[in-house]
This record gives C-alpha cells, structure tokens and sequence, in this order.
C-alpha cells in the first residue's frame, strides 16, 4: 500500500511536527500538574492555548513565504500542498497533549487510555483507509492529522470541568514567570532529545534517497509505538505521583530509581529479540520490500 519513499516523505512531515510541537506549546504543559487551584489549571491551559495558536499561525506564514524553498531543500517536492497541514498538525497535537495532562491531573486514567486509543487507532485507520485511494505519502499525512484532531476530540469528553474559560491575564502572567523553568530547562532537553532522534530523517532524505529515509522512518515509528504505549501510560502515574509529592515536600528519588529498573526489565527480553531478528521479522509481517526495515531496527535495537 505504501512504499518506504513515501514513509521518507512522511517521517520529515512528522519529524516537524514533533519538533515544532515543543515550540507550540513553550514546554508549559507539564507545569499544568502543579497548581493546587483548578482554576490556576485553567488559566495555565488558556495561556499554552495562546501559545500554540500563535506559532501555528507564525508557521503558516512562513509556508507562505517559503513553501517551494521548504519543499526542495527537505527533498518532499511529492508532499506537496499537504505540508499546509503542518500547522494544522502541530496545533491539534498541542492541544492533545495539554488535555491529556490536565486528566491526568486528575486521575482519569481510564479517558486518557481512550484518547491514545482513538489518537493511535485512528491515525492507522485513516492511513489504511487513504491508501486504498492511491494518496500515497499524502495519505499517510492526512491519516496522521485525522487521526490526531480525533484523539484530542475523544479527550473533550473526559475534561468537562477544564473546558470552562477564566480569562485573568494578569494571573496568566503570574503563572507563566512562576513555571519558567519549564521553557527555560523542559522544553530545550525534550527538543534536543527528539532532535537526536529525528534529525536523520531529513538528512537521509536530502543526501541520501527517500526510501533510506523511509527504512530509517518505519523503523522509528516501529520502535517507538510499543515504547510509547507503555511509557505513556506508566510515565502519567508517575508523573502525576511525583508533582504530588513535590507539592508535599517529600523525596521521590526511590521511586524513579525502581521504575527506571522496572522499565528496563521489561524491555531487554523484547528488544533483544529485536536485535537478533529483527530483519526476519518485518520480511515475514511486512514483505521482503521491508527486510531493510529490519536491520534498522537491529542497529536501533
């Protein structure tokens, strides 16, 4: 249905989105955690809110300006007017991730499980159901953006009591120098991170050819959706766990050092099996068009 060229094309679309992503919303998300009044909560996510529509719209207007200089440089010329799309991606994944911490401040467990679900189930359903239309790595995007306006919709549901508007810039100003340290330290570590990981996806596209960035593209989406599911849900309990006990003053040092233990017992049976047939297994459930895929996740692994 789709060929790794056009997984190339989409993993430089997604690499964006990430990126540009912890942009949108400053790194003040996680901040929503601390505030011990609903209503400081609220502000806080009005004020991310702000934040994510204004460099949605800055971004726009650089497509604007350099849609054709973008399209050649990354080497996505077959993108075409569907990185339009971007901001529009990068917009609605912001507003996902901030609702799923403010349920997650309060515990709801159960819909933040719902929106993943729809966000994950969602994105896969769309891409499947726009490939049998021959959209080929426009309809790996469009499925993505789909899937992702649908997992923020799911949330809504789950957030009634954050839906209400309290509109105090004063306060929004308060909030936003007393979480600084969250753009000041967060968000710079969680963009070079992502960066790391992502940043080969371009650079194999542009020196290289789009179906190496396509392996290397698939490889990563493979890795990381098992790591994602499982980290996502540990990581909210533990999260939630532990802006609780800094609120209370308590020591949460032995408690990471168990859950980083625990976490990497879990994965060393799994990733080991990776590492050693990893490229029999993406020929087996993908094709041989995929073994390479596989040797990826070898290297990867």
């Amino acid at each position: 249905m789709y060929t790794p060229e056009q997984f190339g094309d989409f993993g430089v679309f997604w690499m964006l989105t990430s990126l540009l992503l912890i942009v949108a919303t400053g790194g003040y998300e996680m901040s929503l955690l601390l505030p011990d009044k609903k209503s400081d909560a609220i502000i806080l996510r009005r004020f991310i809110n702000k934040i994510s529509i204004i460099v949605s719209l800055a971004l726009s207007l650089v497509l604007f300006l350099f849609f054709e200089s973008i399209l050649n440089i990354l080497n996505i010329k077959t993108v075409g007017y569907a990185l339009w799309l971007l901001p529009i991606s990068v917009l609605f994944l912001a507003f996902f991730n901030t609702w799923t911490v403010l349920l997650n401040r309060d515990k709801k467990y159960k819909q933040l499980a719902t929106g993943k679900v729809a966000l994950n189930g969602g994105k896969s359903g769309f891409q499947l159901f726009f490939g049998w239309f021959g959209l080929d790595s426009v309809g790996l995007i469009l499925g993505a953006v789909s899937g992702t306006v649908l997992g923020w919709l799911s949330l809504l549901f789950g957030g009634e009591k954050y839906k209400k508007t309290i509109n105090d810039k004063k306060r929004a100003k308060e909030l936003a120098l007393k979480y600084r340290n969250f753009p000041k330290f967060t968000a710079p570590h969680s963009f070079s991170n992502a960066l790391s990981g992502l940043i080969p996806i371009p650079l194999f596209q542009t020196f290289f050819s789009r179906d190496i960035a396509g392996f290397y593209s698939l490889s990563i989406q493979l890795l990381q959706a098992p790591v994602a599911l499982i980290s996502a849900s540990v990581g909210k309990v533990y999260n939630q766990e532990i802006s609780s006990r800094f609120q209370k003053k308590l020591e949460f040092y032995q408690i990471t050092k168990k859950l980083v233990k625990r976490m990497a017992f879990i994965g060393i049976l799994p990733f080991s099996i990776l590492t050693i047939m990893g490229s029999e297994l993406l020929a087996f459930f993908l094709s041989e068009t995929f073994r390479d895929t596989g040797t990826y996740i070898q290297i990867l692994a």
